[in-house]
């Protein structure tokens, strides 16, 4: 009938044939000769189940492990999971399994073996998304040098990788000479948006540009706009390295106006923010890409020496 379980016996696989050899009262029996705590972890398996054959895979797991272990371990981690509500032949298995149980009680056993399933989740998933923000370089926060005199302000940056931006779909605009560092600084800040479960892209300006045109070609334009639209921060590289024609403003505005107020945008640029309307080709368009993305940025200006000339192990020699 609808709503319920219906089973015709002859449509099971032969282990399921099998377990109608056994009945509950059959593997209670069976259970509390092993000692109470087992019978009472297989009758609370059984009712934990909304359909009675659900149970009998882990009731007759429980019955092969006392084959393999004494009946005093099998009581004993039987106690041990009803103590922590574990009611499962997973959780039986592997007190009994476990060569530190004398060692580590029931709880903290669980405890790291969740943060172990936990740590090893978040690693795949971060592994994921840093793979997808494919950053210009390894970066982090923790490795940004504050000391160099290039008016970085430790505690903007700081306050920014608390990632609140991300929420409040904010922008971030860093400006300044080239050899600054504003690309180090911009990918340490994809990392720790990566690292707080955000989803980041990474493009120089021309190469996303390349990526429009493309998929503007082949069809897939409204799919590259989503897969966009759905990034928390969008990383633009070299923005006004070169000037944007109609075409490439045109762009530009279609990715950032299906981005507003669902995503951030972190534009790294040499140009001076009061020259970026002279790079955009269409006076509109330029209008309505400052709007989206000015009034609302955090703007970080550096100014001073280059770093890559401070690095360079070539020196200046007189003639």
């Amino acid at each position: 009938r609808q709503g319920y379980f219906t089973t015709n016996p002859d449509h099971r696989p032969p282990k399921h044939q099998k377990h109608l050899e056994w009945t509950p009262e059959r593997i209670a029996s069976w259970a509390v000769t092993k000692g109470p705590k087992t019978g009472e972890l297989v009758r609370r398996i059984i009712e934990s189940r909304r359909h009675l054959e659900q149970a009998y895979r882990s009731c007759l797991g429980i019955i092969r492990l006392a084959d393999k272990f004494t009946s005093e371990r099998v009581e004993a981690a039987s106690a041990r999971a009803l103590r922590c509500n574990a009611i499962s032949y997973t959780s039986v298995k592997s007190i009994l399994d476990n060569p530190t149980a004398a060692s580590l009680s029931f709880e903290e056993r669980i405890a790291l073996a969740v943060d172990r399933q936990w740590d090893l989740k978040e690693n795949r998933a971060l592994a994921r998304r840093l793979h997808i923000a494919r950053l210009k370089q390894q970066a982090a926060v923790e490795d940004i040098d504050f000391r160099e005199r290039r008016c970085l302000d430790k505690g903007v940056i700081l306050s920014i990788c608390e990632c609140n931006f991300v929420g409040s779909h904010s922008n971030i605009i860093i400006n300044g000479p080239t050899g600054l560092g504003k690309t180090y600084i911009a990918c340490a800040i994809g990392n720790r948006v990566c690292r707080r479960g955000f989803l980041v892209r990474y493009f120089g300006c021309g190469t996303l540009l390349s990526a429009a045109g493309s998929a503007r070609g082949d069809g897939s334009y409204p799919a590259f706009l989503t897969r966009l639209e759905r990034t928390d921060l969008l990383i633009i590289d070299d923005w006004g390295m070169y000037p944007l024609d109609a075409e490439a403003a045109r762009d530009i505005f279609e990715i950032l106006e299906d981005r507003a107020h669902r995503g951030s945008t972190l534009i790294v640029s040499q140009i001076p923010i009061e020259n970026w309307y002279d790079i955009i080709a269409v006076p509109t368009i330029a209008d309505a890409i400052l709007d989206r993305l000015v009034h609302n940025a955090y703007r970080i200006a550096l100014t001073g020496e280059s770093m890559r000339r401070k690095l360079s192990p070539l020196t200046e020699t007189n003639d």
